[in-house]
């Protein structure tokens, strides 16, 4: 058996208070959103395919919740919820991508 060790490093995030372990060989971008959003891109630079797309991808979306929120079910039901926020959505656009859930 085989096994591969990848070196991380922790990506802390002081504005909303998390840490995340990401290879230590992804980049890394921030983007700043309105209403108090910020994403957090994280990619991998060594797997880009013939036409220059990086293939690998992680993020993290940070979105407050508003204070009238006080519970799960503030935010719709489970069908409302994902349809909204899980991606890929290609698929339930009917467009035809290369989008998948791991």
């Amino acid at each position: 058996t085989t096994t591969t060790s990848t070196t991380t490093f922790t990506y802390e995030d002081p504005d909303y208070n998390f840490r995340i372990q990401v290879p230590s060989s992804w980049e890394n971008t921030e983007q700043k959103l309105s209403g108090r959003r910020k994403a957090v891109f994280f990619t991998d630079p060594t797997s880009k395919n013939a036409e220059g797309t990086v293939e690998t991808l992680g993020f993290v979306a940070y979105t407050p919740v508003r204070d009238d929120f006080t519970g799960l079910g503030s935010f719709g039901s489970v069908d409302q919820v994902a349809q909204t926020t899980i991606l890929p959505k290609g698929e339930l656009a009917g467009v035809d991508d290369a989008s998948k859930m791991l």
